[in-house]
């Protein structure tokens, strides 16, 4: 009888494993690593549909030096993540995804949040974010936050709303 040899475990990031947590107990943001690029392609394809990023997207925009991701986790499940780039005077807003069994549980603002306090810290202005019209739901989420509606654009006959947070 020959056996078969057992393949080694890879080390992945769990997601969308529903649990619980306390407010106590929040999601922990921290910056992304490349183990857990493979949990945000499966939570972008979830959140985004046929509007999602690929794994070569992702890749290459990391490649940017200027270009930052941050995650937020618990109990090493990955439930959300922001991308932004840095610029002179402001932060701009890439790419922002919440598992949604996690949305309207805080999630996506300690992630915002995060980015306000580098605001000041760095020097910067603003956080901006281009958001699609059918995307509703974070327009709506972004404005809770402060973020206003400055500039209506138009892309491959899409309108985005350029949504802006200012200090």
């Amino acid at each position: 009888m020959t056996k078969i040899p057992k393949k080694k475990p890879t080390r992945q990031r769990k997601v969308f494993e529903p649990f619980d947590y306390s407010p106590d107990d929040m999601p922990h943001i921290r910056f992304m690593v490349q183990v857990d690029i493979p949990a945000a392609i499966r939570l972008d394809r979830l959140c985004f549909g046929v509007d999602s990023w690929l794994e070569e997207d992702f890749k290459n925009v990391l490649r940017n030096q200027n270009v930052i991701c941050l995650a937020a986790t618990h109990n090493d499940h990955l439930l959300g993540y922001v991308i932004y780039e840095l610029s002179k005077n402001r932060i701009t807003l890439l790419r922002l995804c919440v598992l949604p069994d996690h949305q309207r549980k805080k999630v996506g603002t300690r992630l915002l949040e995060r980015l306000k306090e580098k605001l000041a810290i760095q020097g910067r202005k603003q956080l901006v974010m281009d958001v699609s019209d059918g995307h509703l739901s974070l327009q709506i989420f972004l404005k809770k936050l402060g973020f206003l509606a400055t500039d209506i654009l138009k892309e491959d006959e899409k309108e985005k709303y350029r949504m802006v947070y200012s200090q």
